[in-house]
């Protein structure tokens, strides 16, 4: 019993100087002072939960604090007249107004676009439309004139002639207005035959001939260059037509 007392006597002086030593320690190293000594005993004199209900308190006190001061600074300002304030929501109603009228304004000036292009789109596809139609027209006209036994007959006939009696028949041909004939018959004539019946023309009449050559070098180039792609024959028969 006595050895027991004398281990726990020696265990709380060792204790008694460690805390002397840590205490010595800190005031030696100036981390301690009266002040201090005091805050740290008042902040464990209270437990941590009425601590942390002050805490709350003190801030609820100085946020019901805050809004009694702006609450005094709304009361303590001029109120608004009531002529002012009808001023105001009328000139908010009148800018809100002005905006409506001019997103209106956005929205028919968009829609008269729309319009135009619309308009424009319905021409282009008429123009369209009349062009394929001209271009087929030409075609069933070049096909009537050059597909018919009776035409490849009558050219075979101008071929067998001489260039100058073929020339008389053709030059008949022209004062009877029948020139898209002649153009026909000598755009399927064999080259030397076509370029020896010219070369009577020009001796004679080289306005006609150079009429003539003119018309050979633009014949179905209108109708063909206004034609869209899908609309020129794939027929062999059809693409052999000058």
């Amino acid at each position: 019993m006595k050895s027991l007392w004398l281990i726990i006597s020696a265990l709380a002086l060792a204790n008694v100087l460690a805390v002397g030593g840590v205490v010595g320690w800190l005031a030696a190293t100036d981390r301690l002072s009266k002040d201090r000594v005091h805050r740290i005993r008042e902040m464990l004199a209270k437990p941590i939960a009425v601590e942390e209900q002050e805490r709350l308190a003190a801030e609820a006190a100085a946020k019901q604090q805050a809004e009694d001061r702006a609450r005094e600074i709304r009361l303590a300002a001029a109120p608004v007249p009531a002529a002012a304030q009808i001023a105001a929501e009328r000139d908010e109603a009148e800018l809100a107004h002005q905006r409506m009228l001019r997103r209106q304004r956005e929205i028919d000036d968009l829609g008269a676009q729309l319009v135009r292009r619309q308009d424009d789109l319905d021409q282009r596809e008429r123009a369209l439309q009349q062009r394929i139609a001209a271009f087929e027209a030409e075609k069933q006209r070049y096909l009537e004139i050059e597909g018919a036994e009776q035409f490849r007959a009558a050219l075979e006939t101008l071929e067998g002639l001489k260039a100058k009696e073929a020339k008389a028949l053709l030059g008949t041909m022209l004062d009877q207005g029948q020139g898209e004939q002649v153009v026909a018959y000598l755009s399927r004539m064999d080259d030397r035959k076509r370029s020896a019946i010219v070369s009577e023309f020009a001796r004679e009449q080289p306005s006609l001939a150079a009429d003539l050559l003119e018309r050979l070098r633009t014949r179905g180039v209108a109708t063909a260059s206004a034609a869209p792609r899908s609309a020129v024959p794939n027929d062999p028969a059809e693409s052999a037509i000058p």
